[in-house]
């Protein structure tokens, strides 16, 4: 089974930016993708693979992003998590929609945004 998930970023180059490195991750296997998309307000970028993610559900999602916007669309088949969210680490975008658990979500928001380690984890100052 595959995961879905969609990440806006401010432009579509940015967008294009961390498609290429999820490409290039692949090329190493970190992870398997089944598709990745760029979409901006109703224009679709990238291969359509008809084993993919729906067309209209992507068409959808664009028309609803800001103008300039774009959404990074991947349907994950596998992945080594940990390397994939380091590799992420601070490459903004705001993860839209996402059918992984909260656990594996929140990581990925939190390497998304460029958090570092959980700040309980490190020594009380004091």
């Amino acid at each position: 089974m595959a995961d879905l998930l969609v990440i806006a970023y401010p432009t579509e180059a940015k967008a294009e930016e961390v498609r290429s490195r999820l490409l290039g991750m692949q090329q190493e296997y970190l992870i398997q993708l089944g598709d990745a998309v760029v979409a901006a307000r109703g224009a679709l970028g990238g291969k359509l693979s008809d084993a993919g993610i729906n067309d209209q559900f992507m068409r959808d999602v664009a028309a609803n992003l800001d103008s300039g916007h774009a959404a990074l669309f991947l349907l994950i088949r596998k992945m080594t998590a940990d390397k994939v969210m380091a590799e992420l680490q601070g490459a903004g975008g705001t993860v839209m929609r996402s059918s992984f658990d909260e656990t594996k979500e929140q990581a990925l928001r939190d390497a998304l945004a460029g958090a570092q380690a959980v700040a309980a984890s490190a020594p009380a100052a004091g």
